[in-house]
């Protein structure tokens, strides 16, 4: 039996490897697998999801148009059976010369009272709102201390017509103090004061 010898490598000629850094290693691992991670996410949402969601949208759209198409179907059969007369068959605003045929309200019925006193018209007024007021608050259940804001409106109102009175004497006094003066004038030019 013969022993084959063997030679080794000359030292010289090994070439040495010198070990990856593991940091460096675990940073490129995370790359790699983040890398397959997105492709498989990209995949299903392209495939998957994008096509789900368009189907909605189109549905969603289609619902949206049908619906459209039954609510004009519907407007257009209630404007068939209202039922329009003509301004000026029914009268308003007719004279013995000329209609108005735009004419789209009624006359006033409400009649306008004439007052010799201006606060007799007023104090009606005012005693229609108290009125109307009560009977709203008897009808709502409410009690008459919310309407204190409209208490301070009437007050205010009040002093205000007050002030109107009191400026309707302005003109009488300011007369008088123009008539004084002249009188006062007067006496100057007279001489009877120097």
């Amino acid at each position: 039996m013969s022993v084959d010898i063997k030679n080794w490598p000359n030292p010289v000629q090994v070439v040495r490897t010198t070990r990856p850094n593991p940091t460096i290693e675990a940073i490129r691992s995370i790359f790699y697998n983040s890398g397959f991670t997105v492709s498989v996410i990209y995949l299903l949402l392209e495939f998957i999801f994008k096509p789900s969601l368009e189907r909605q949208y189109e549905q969603r759209v289609d619902l949206n148009g049908i619906c459209l198409l039954q609510v004009r179907h519907l407007v257009v059969s209630l404007q068939k059976r209202l039922k329009t007369t003509p301004v000026s068959i029914i009268g308003f605003n007719e004279t013995e010369a000329t209609i108005e045929k735009s004419t789209q309200t009624g006359e006033d019925k409400r009649i306008i009272r004439d007052y010799d006193d201006p606060w007799e018209g007023i104090n009606d007024n005012l005693e229609q709102c108290s009125f109307k007021l009560d009977l709203f608050n008897n009808d709502c259940g409410r009690p008459s201390i919310i309407v204190e804001n409209f208490t301070d409106q009437t007050k205010v109102l009040t002093d205000q017509l007050n002030d109107y009175n009191q400026t309707n004497n302005k003109p009488k006094i300011s007369h008088d103090i123009t008539q004084g003066i002249r009188e006062m004038k007067g006496w100057f030019v007279n001489g009877v004061i120097s």
